[in-house]
């Protein structure tokens, strides 16, 4: 079965909208011999970490033969970042929440109401991310915007059908950060090239300096490919970078973060941890 691929929503029409937790992604099948195959979106065998949790264990060894669904790995009130830690530590507070199954015990669902689909997998004792059917507009798109925040999810699912047509809409927060270190990457790519920068925000002392951890997305190629050398790169120390980011974790380093642009504007020490609390 091709996954869709999730694409940014730009106002498309689309008919369902669906919670998109802050987890890991994963492709369950129960094949014909009621053999039950767990894969990452890369495609990783997590089978084995997935079953050695009791309850995850329960709720797939109920499910009819000839099965494949789509579901999100998460730990509510918990952030993706720690679902491979949890993992390792077959930790009962993960859950396994499905938003896509486009075959149930030999059935194609393909085509089927998202709805009608919730119910059939619900019925099953599966966890099914709630479906709800609004049309969406700019004023709809901001009271989502706003309610993923409120309620602690990622964002949110929109889909033009069942297994066609899936966008993704987030939240998204900027702050202006200095960079104090860069790291060189070894891929075939941009091998001895920039990789990633470190960033950071002065404590309320204007001393201390808080990390906020790496950002590598964002750069262009050309970017990346330029910064050769150590002189090169040592240039961008203390510059300050407005970066976009989706949350912030327990240690208050940003989640997703990406490189908006420079802001020459600004030095390293107007670039405080008040933001954060913003």
């Amino acid at each position: 079965m091709k996954i869709p691929k999730f694409k940014d929503y730009t106002n498309q029409p689309v008919k369902y909208i669906q919670a998109k937790m802050d987890g890991h992604m994963y492709y369950v099948t129960v094949g014909q011999l009621g053999t039950i195959t767990c894969l990452t979106k890369n495609g990783k065998d997590k089978t084995d970490k997935l079953l050695a949790i009791g309850h995850i264990w329960e709720e797939l060894s109920n499910l009819p033969c000839s099965t494949e669904f789509m579901a999100e790995l998460h730990c509510p009130g918990g952030f993706a970042t720690s679902i491979p830690t949890m993992l390792n530590n077959a930790d009962e507070r993960l859950q396994l929440s499905v938003f896509a199954c486009p075959t149930l015990g030999g059935h194609d669902l393909t085509n089927e109401p998202l709805d009608e689909v919730e119910a059939a997998i619900t019925a099953m004792g599966l966890e099914f991310i709630p479906v709800h059917m609004v049309m969406v507009n700019d004023k709809m798109k901001q009271r989502l915007l706003d309610e993923a925040e409120e309620q602690a999810v990622e964002g949110w699912i929109l889909k033009e059908s069942h297994m066609e047509g899936w966008y993704k809409l987030k939240p998204v927060k900027t702050i202006d950060a200095f960079i104090v270190d860069h790291q060189v990457s070894d891929s075939a790519t941009y091998k001895g090239c920039l990789k990633s920068v470190s960033l950071g925000l002065f404590g309320a002392n204007g001393v201390d300096v808080h990390d906020l951890g790496e950002c590598g997305g964002g750069f262009t190629k050309e970017f990346k490919l330029s910064l050769d050398t150590q002189e090169l790169r040592d240039g961008l120390l203390d510059k300050v970078i407005e970066v976009a980011y989706q949350s912030v974790t327990p240690g208050k380093k940003l989640q997703f973060p990406r490189f908006v642009r420079f802001r020459d504007d600004k030095d390293a020490g107007q670039c405080t941890v008040e933001q954060l609390d913003e």
